[in-house]
């Protein structure tokens, strides 16, 4: 079951509701037109990067050679991804909260990353 739920578009409709709903809930106090921009925002971001990042890591890995130095590259450029791009789309938003709005994702995204590359990616015995 655990695999099924770590594949890229299963992940990601259960990123949005999660992670959209930690932002609301994290910016309600400043309205609810704010905490529904945070939603949108850290929810739409959740369900794409989780789409799009699974997706990339899985292909970079195997591009890079399927070995555990390509693991790590991986894992590397999705932490990357997952760090700055939600930073920045809250900053343009103007969110007052970044980091508790992007803390979980960030929390939750690596443990995903490493199950991900763990589960989805066997490294080559050569």
């Amino acid at each position: 079951m655990i695999h099924k739920l770590l594949q890229p578009h299963i992940s990601a409709v259960l990123a949005l509701i999660v992670y959209g709903s930690w932002a609301a809930f994290s910016n309600v106090s400043y309205g609810y037109n704010t905490a529904l921009i945070a939603f949108l925002i850290q929810g739409g971001y959740a369900f794409v990067s989780t789409l799009a990042l699974g997706v990339a890591v899985i292909h970079t890995f195997r591009r890079l050679g399927s070995s555990h130095a390509a693991r790590i590259g991986s894992f590397l450029l999705g932490f990357a991804v997952l760090c700055t791009v939600p930073a920045g789309l809250h900053t343009l938003a103007g969110t007052p909260n970044i980091v508790q709005s992007i803390l979980p994702g960030l929390i939750w995204g690596t443990g995903y990353l490493v199950l991900l590359l763990r589960t989805q990616c066997p490294v080559n015995a050569s």
